[in-house]
């Protein structure tokens, strides 16, 4: 995990965390402080450690259960099928992740 190659590989990653990433975001605000050090494994462990951890879990619980009532699909003028699918496909995966898998019935019906 030294030398050169390893060195350009975790600041390439670093640099495609951040073109992912908006500066307003929560997430930024856990990448901030690793910055200069632009070491994309670094960043990736800030990330996981705040999005999986067992703090977390109920907030992501209860933004997919929102999403999931609040999601509804009229048009493809106000909002296209590919994005309604997947913010739907986003929130069912969040509440697969720790153990709330939905019905196979409940996601058809959504669709």
């Amino acid at each position: 995990m030294n030398g050169p190659g390893f060195k350009i590989d975790a600041r390439n990653e670093h640099q495609i965390i951040l073109r992912n990433v908006h500066e307003d975001s929560d997430a930024y605000a856990y990448l901030k402080p690793l910055l200069r050090r632009q070491d994309g494994s670094l960043d990736f462990k800030a990330l996981r450690n705040r999005y999986q951890s067992e703090a977390s879990t109920p907030s992501i619980i209860n933004n997919a259960k929102s999403v999931l009532s609040n999601l509804r699909y009229k048009n493809e003028r106000s909002f296209s099928f590919e994005r309604f699918s997947a913010k739907l496909q986003k929130a069912y995966d969040d509440l697969e992740e720790p153990g709330h898998q939905g019905h196979n019935g409940d996601i058809v019906d959504a669709l």
